[in-house]
């Protein structure tokens, strides 16, 4: 063989290597991706889970983001969550949160009139044929919820969402 036959061999090795490496370091980062999204969803899919527990009354007050309407003699969640394994976003505190159609000036007073694509409304909570701008927190029949989990992932910022209308027609 001669010194040109041994250099090419080298040349084609190394970028074989270079070639295999790269995919080694791409799948082991679509793995940790993969992991904080199954933590993600873990985490949404036990909040509904919890919420679907909460007697049907107290959803709204127990989860929402303010303790001024919390029924007595029990202990409210409110509307943020940690989840273990996800680090939150910069400037927050929880990765997880839980969302109802309520406007941010009044967190206690929950709206069906409201224009929130995400959550579907406006849409009528208490079921009684009329889309009105009164607060429904104690005679919702429908209550939309959206519950999303926001973390920093080593790829930048990620959010997981669950969206879905919590409901008692009796």
């Amino acid at each position: 063989m001669s010194l040109l036959e041994v250099l090419v061999s080298i040349a084609v090795l190394v970028i074989g290597l270079a070639g295999f490496l790269q995919s080694l370091l791409t799948t082991s980062s679509l793995e940790a991706d993969t992991q904080d999204q199954a933590a993600a969803s873990a985490a949404a899919r036990a909040t509904l889970e919890r919420l679907r527990a909460t007697p049907f009354a107290q959803v709204f007050a127990r989860h929402n983001a303010t303790a001024a309407d919390d029924p007595g003699g029990v202990v409210s969640p409110g509307n943020l969550f940690d989840v273990p394994g996800l680090r939150p976003l910069p400037g927050q505190a929880f990765a997880g949160e839980i969302l109802f159609p309520v406007d941010s000036d009044s967190p206690a007073m929950l709206r069906e009139d409201l224009l929130d694509a995400q959550l579907g409304t406006p849409l009528d909570l208490d079921a009684d044929g009329v889309v009105d701008s009164d607060d429904h927190a104690g005679d919702y029949r429908l209550l939309p919820v959206l519950v999303r989990v926001s973390w920093e992932s080593a790829r930048g910022p990620a959010s997981f969402e669950l969206r879905t209308i919590l409901g008692n027609l009796q």
